[in-house]
């Protein structure tokens, strides 16, 4: 892995696992002043749809671990499954580097979203606003078309 790439997928993987272990800890602060019944879950207005036992602010947390430990099981097949293009080493290098970073940064919004905002809204028991959610997801998509713009280019290069 190219030392930049490396560099940012280490901070980048930090700053997801910054971003969940400050909410936990939030969480736990405040877990005594919770009331016992709270809205959980968000319907597509943002407002609550689910109210529960406060046990259930758990689920964002556990999306957002899977999260963090999906983006390093595909960090790891990534170096090791070669991509079966008849391509350069270099050329290979680069299209694992920039679906390295396309994880990376996928990871870290959905760690933003469910440990950040999804876990802040239930704690306040404030609405969502649905323009965060989509506009993370254009964010992840846009990452999408970019990165396959770039497989293609490489692609038509090499003729």
């Amino acid at each position: 892995m190219n030392k930049i790439i490396k560099m940012i997928h280490v901070m980048l993987i930090t700053l997801s696992l910054g971003i969940f272990l400050l909410s936990l800890l939030r969480l736990i602060i405040v877990w005594n002043t919770l009331p016992d019944r709270i809205g959980v879950h968000f319907s597509s207005t943002g407002e609550f749809d689910v109210f529960d036992s406060k046990r259930y602010i758990a689920y964002p947390y556990l999306i957002a671990l899977f999260a963090i430990i999906l983006v390093q099981v595909i960090t790891y097949f990534i170096w090791k499954i070669p991509t079966g293009m008849k391509i350069s080493e270099a050329k290979e290098a680069k299209i694992k580097s920039a679906f390295q970073l396309l994880i990376d940064f996928s990871g870290i919004g959905y760690v933003f979203f469910y440990a950040g905002v999804w876990t802040d809204c239930v704690i306040r028991q404030n609405p969502l606003d649905t323009h965060i959610p989509q506009i993370i997801l254009l964010f992840i998509f846009l990452m999408n078309i970019l990165f396959f713009i770039y497989i293609i280019v490489i692609r038509i290069r090499k003729g």
